[in-house]
């Protein structure tokens, strides 16, 4: 059955050093950015979710491994994601659009700040009533595995490397108008299983969309969102400040010419 199918995939990854993807690693995404600039919603209404809350049903250990300390875990329940593996990636170049967001990111959270510092007092005592966890950045950190008797055993030895972002790299005014080197932690293996959501919502009995497993190699994991199959992307700030000095260049030039042209 596909139940069982389900658990054997798990049960495979875990056996081949396979660990949980949680929300945790997904946050990363929301702070950090690497080569895909643009903030990422996952449409996670668009998954079918069915049989993977089924699976969690009868195999309840599972779930407690895969939420660990995430209040929204197991990818919501929408699909198995798996990772193995630490890397590296760098991007050696100029980056002028990305130093520009940066910038204006600087330049907004300056702005911010008089207004955070005014309600500090109401969110710490909101984030105590709620009992919110402080989240912790473990990205960069090996996962210890579990054994039958419940204690942590490494197979291999944990990996550190170290993620040196473009905020770390533009600190002076001369950084700006020269290259600079970036460098992100990757995943070497990340394996997702998820079912799509039927394409026909009219009918009483919609066929089942078939289960796809997909296979990704050195995923930065500031870009670990971008492996979702259904996803919104947005703008930042420094692009559409970049469309909109495009936009008056180009509207510069065309009415130069057309100046020139009824001179003549």
């Amino acid at each position: 059955s596909l139940l069982q199918l389900v658990g054997d995939f798990a049960k495979v990854l875990e056996k081949a050093n396979f660990h949980h993807i949680r929300e945790s690693d997904l946050a990363v995404c929301d702070n950090v950015y690497y080569n895909f600039r643009f903030p990422v919603r996952i449409k996670w209404e668009k998954f079918d979710g069915t049989l993977i809350e089924r699976f969690f049903a009868a195999h309840p250990q599972k779930e407690s491994q895969f939420r660990g300390s995430d209040e929204q875990h197991c990818c919501r329940k929408r699909c198995l994601v798996f990772k193995r593996g630490v890397g590296v990636t760098q991007t050696y170049g100029f980056m002028f659009a990305e130093k520009v967001d940066e910038v204006l990111s600087r330049i907004t959270a300056a702005a911010k700040k008089p207004f955070r510092v005014a309600l500090s007092p109401i969110t710490m005592l909101v984030s105590r009533i709620r009992g919110r966890a402080q989240y912790e950045d473990e990205s960069c950190a090996s996962t210890p595995l579990t054994s039958s008797s419940g204690k942590a055993k490494h197979i291999h030895k944990p990996r550190y490397v170290y993620r040196v972002t473009l905020r770390d790299r533009l600190s002076s005014i001369g950084s700006f108008f020269s290259s600079i080197l970036v460098q992100e932690p990757t995943h070497q293996d990340v394996v997702m299983l998820y079912r799509p959501l039927s394409n026909q919502p009219d009918d009483p009995k919609p066929a089942k969309a078939p289960i796809y497993i997909k296979l990704f190699r050195n995923v930065p994991m500031a870009d670990l969102k971008v492996i979702f199959p259904e996803k919104d992307a947005s703008m930042k700030g420094g692009d559409l400040l970049q469309l909109v000095i495009t936009g008056l260049l180009a509207a510069a030039t065309l009415f130069t010419q057309v100046v020139r042209g009824d001179q003549r």
